[in-house]
C-alpha cells in the first residue's frame, strides 16, 4: 500500500483481529458495537453476524438476491465473470 493512503476501517479491523485474540472475541459476540466503535456504521435492524474461516472450515457467503427485474440479467452478466475474480470459487465450479 502506498504510503500516502490509509488503511480502510474494515482492514484495520481484520488485522487487529489477527493480533488481538480478545479484540476478535468482542468481535463475534457484539459485531456492531465494535463496528461502530470504528466508524464503521450499520443499518437499524440489520442482524450481522461475524464468521471465522479456519484451515478446517471455509464459509461461502450466499449474496442476497438482486431485484427480480433485474435477476436474470444480472445473473448473466456477473456469475461468469465472478468465478474467475475469486480465487476460492474457482475449485468449485
Amino acid at each position: 500500500m502506498p504510503s500516502h493512503e490509509q488503511p480502510q476501517p474494515m482492514d484495520q479491523i481484520m488485522a487487529r483481529c489477527w493480533s488481538d485474540a480478545s479484540y476478535k472475541a468482542k468481535l463475534l459476540a457484539d459485531p456492531v458495537t465494535v463496528l461502530h466503535a470504528a466508524g464503521v456504521s450499520v443499518p437499524e435492524g440489520v442482524q450481522l453476524r461475524v464468521l471465522e474461516n479456519t484451515a478446517q472450515v471455509m464459509h461461502l457467503v450466499i449474496p442476497a438476491r438482486p431485484p427480480a427485474c433485474r435477476t436474470r440479467c444480472w445473473m448473466r452478466s456477473w456469475a461468469p465473470a465472478q468465478r474467475h475474480r475469486h480465487p476460492a470459487r474457482a475449485g468449485m465450479s
